[in-house]
């Protein structure tokens, strides 16, 4: 175990001292450790280069490094060259971060890699540092590669032939559009009980990255068992973090089918590809035995758009429900009444008074044959201890006992007092 945690260290007397006692065992290379151990010391450049020189990473059996930017203590400018100056003999994980401006122009040598992350902070498909040709001939060298993930870093606008296709048992991707589905599509295939997400930034054609989606990776014709719609955000600052490197707002729907492929396409509020009415046409849910209806960490939560609401409408078969924010509680009306509804789950930061009036009207306006099983999750109004008790006793209370004639109600909320401080005085 000692032979192998040489990143630990931020002094390079006893990194050097670590390396001469391992021998030639395999080295762990966690650049990511490193960093976060030099917290609060001086900077030491010479334990970084020590650690990213050739001729101790081609020793290395891991190597990890999540380096955005000069803010953080393992970053190279020049990581992009080391990784394909090195001939990794041992490396079997690989976990990078390349910034955008680095371009990677040959590929890595690890001919023992196992499982391949890649990540990038790009804006567009033109800024990916990485060629669809580099990581084709990558994975062709790559003969043992089970695991590969890769976000935000392949360029698909020139692409390779050259294809040697094998199985895979995990593969996350993020990418601009649905190129990338179609380069790995033909460098590789699933495995049954693989793990299989693919994000899609955006799209060229909404019919055809569906039905690349659903025949690369066998869910042509698997039913979709869950739908989650989300609001969030995603975005990285820029090198000197002065202004963001991109910033997008979106709605995700993420799509789980029973083959277990998992499918995210992004509805960029500033710049949509697609439309939910579109998506209902081509990707029929009404199947789906779970929405969710969440946020992310957006604090401010955008109008959906119009046919959004129209989507949840054409869903008739959901039997758990689950919704974060009361800011779209207009879309959960829109789930048809005929939905056989068995757990619904209600999960606020805060949940007010009023919510539980919304609810009470909502659950009482289905009339459902079958009560189902209403959750309340998250915390109660926050405030004044004694404002609370008031609300309990002469509001809530009513409202909460009237819920329970009209579902199965379990308040699994957690009362957050407000802080308060006493002052005595003399």
């Amino acid at each position: 175990m000692w032979a192998r945690s040489v990143s630990t260290f931020y002094n390079l007397e006893v990194v050097n001292t670590f390396v001469h006692r391992a021998g030639q065992a395999p080295l762990s290379i966690d650049m990511d450790v490193m960093h976060n151990h030099a917290d609060w010391m001086p900077q030491r450049d010479s334990v970084r280069d020590r650690l990213l020189h050739p001729e101790l990473l081609s020793r290395a059996s891991t190597f990890v490094t999540g380096a955005m930017n000069t803010y953080n203590r393992a970053y190279s400018p020049s990581i992009n060259t080391t990784l394909t100056s090195t001939r990794f003999f041992l490396l079997k994980d690989l976990s990078v971060f390349i910034p955008h401006r680095l371009h990677v122009d040959e590929p890595f040598k690890a001919p023992l890699l196992q499982r391949l992350s890649i990540r990038s902070d790009a804006g567009d498909m033109a800024s990916c540092p990485i060629s669809a040709r580099v990581l084709t001939t990558m994975f062709n060298d790559a003969c043992y590669l089970s695991s590969v993930s890769l976000r935000r870093c392949v360029d698909t606008t020139r692409r390779s032939v050259n294809y040697t296709r094998r199985s895979l048992q995990y593969l996350s991707l993020g990418s601009f559009d649905e190129s990338l589905v179609d380069v790995m599509s033909r460098q590789f295939q699933v495995e049954d009980e693989s793990h299989v997400l693919i994000e899609l930034y955006g799209v060229r054609d909404l019919s055809i990255a569906l039905d690349s989606l659903t025949t690369a990776f066998g869910a042509r014709g698997s039913s979709i068992d869950s739908v989650e719609i989300r609001y969030d955000n995603d975005f990285a600052a820029s090198e000197d973090r002065s202004s963001p490197a991109y910033s997008d707002e979106f709605f995700a729907f993420r799509a789980s089918f029973q083959s277990g492929l998992q499918i995210i396409l992004r509805y960029d509020i500033a710049r949509p590809t697609w439309t939910w009415e579109a998506l209902a046409h081509l990707l029929p849910c009404e199947n789906a035995r779970h929405l969710g209806i969440t946020k992310g960490r957006c604090s401010d939560p955008r109008e959906p758009p119009a046919d959004l609401a129209q989507f949840v409408a054409g869903m008739h078969k959901v039997h758990s429900l689950l919704a974060t924010d009361r800011e779209y509680f207009d879309i959960v009306t829109k789930l048809p009444a005929d939905n056989p509804l068995a757990v619904v789950t209600f999960h606020f930061r805060a949940m007010e008074f009023e919510d539980l009036v919304f609810l009470w009207h909502w659950v009482r306006s289905r009339r459902a044959s079958h009560p189902f099983h209403l959750h309340l999750k998250g915390s109660a109004i926050e405030g004044d201890p004694d404002d609370y008790r008031y609300d309990t006793w002469f509001m809530e209370a009513p409202t909460l006992a009237a819920l329970g004639t009209v579902c199965v109600l379990h308040d699994e909320r957690e009362f957050k007092s407000s802080h308060s401080v006493r002052v005595y005085r003399k």
